[in-house]
């Protein structure tokens, strides 16, 4: 008898806690992880970029308080997720996830700008969402 097998190789929830973390919601809403907000310095507000050669998103904190800069809200206690409002940034680029999405390799270049591939996003299981605010 053959026994056909497939491993599971998808990170644990654990393990996703401690990574950095970026979701953007069908509302337009990104969500990020305390260990996403700390590689680009726990800012209070960003502002957020688009690359259409590579398909990818941008964010970058501001702490001048530029007229584009969009606030960052933590949203739930302990202070482990920040929300970013970016309908107009979505609308302007034609971004528009049909469900919640998370990002895959969530990293910062060398000028601190976390950079979101599009290309390589996943759908988000409901079940497996931040938790909801």
């Amino acid at each position: 008898m053959t026994n056909d097998w497939i491993e599971f190789k998808e990170n644990s929830y654990e393990l996703k806690r401690k990574l950095p973390r970026v979701l953007l919601t069908e509302l337009k809403l990104f969500r990020l992880n305390r260990k996403a907000l700390e590689l680009i310095g726990n800012p209070k507000a960003v502002c957020l970029f688009y690359d259409a050669g590579r398909n990818r998103i941008g964010i970058r904190a501001d702490e001048n308080g530029s007229n584009h800069s969009l606030p960052i809200r933590m949203r739930d206690r302990g202070g482990q997720t920040g929300t970013v409002h970016a309908a107009m940034f979505c609308n302007r680029f034609g971004i528009r996830p049909e469900v919640t999405i998370e990002f895959d390799s969530v990293r910062v270049d060398a000028d601190g700008t976390l950079i979101l591939e599009l290309g390589t996003a996943k759908t988000v299981p409901p079940r497996m969402r931040m938790r909801k605010v």
